[in-house]
C-alpha cells in the first residue's frame, strides 16, 4: 500500500491513451495491476482500500495549487466529470526572444597624453 503515491498515478495518467482522463475506478485497478504479484501469500491489495487512497491522492492534489493533476471537463455541459481525472497541462510561461548582443565599436586613442 506504501508503493502507491502521487508518481506511480501519474505513470498510469501520462500514457497517450489517457491524454482526455481516466475514472478513479480505473486507475485503480491499473495499480492493482501494477502492484500485485503472482507469489503474494494473502498480503495482496484490497480493491477499495486502493480505491480511496487514489481517490484521497487525487482529491488532494486537485485543491492544491501546485498538483500534478486536475479534474476532467464535460464538453458538452462545461461541468466536471465526477471522478474523471488527467494531468495538468503545464504552460511554460513568458520566455523573452533571446536576441543577440549588438557588436560595440570603442574609439581607439592614437596619441598618448603627457
Amino acid at each position: 500500500m506504501n508503493r502507491i503515491n502521487k508518481d506511480s498515478i501519474e505513470e498510469i495518467l501520462s500514457v497517450k491513451e489517457a491524454a482526455k482522463g481516466l475514472h478513479v475506478r480505473s486507475i485503480a485497478k491499473h495499480l492493482m495491476n501494477m502492484f500485485s504479484d503472482l507469489f503474494t501469500d494473502g498480503a495482496a491489495l484490497d480493491y477499495e482500500k486502493v480505491l480511496t487512497k487514489v481517490n484521497r491522492l487525487l482529491l488532494y492534489d486537485v485543491k492544491s495549487r501546485r498538483g500534478r493533476f486536475e479534474r476532467v471537463k464535460n464538453p458538452k455541459t462545461k461541468k466536471y466529470r465526477k471522478g474523471y481525472y488527467k494531468m495538468r497541462v503545464v504552460s511554460r510561461g513568458f520566455e523573452p526572444l533571446q536576441t543577440e548582443p549588438k557588436p560595440v565599436v570603442l574609439p581607439l586613442h592614437h596619441e598618448t597624453l603627457f
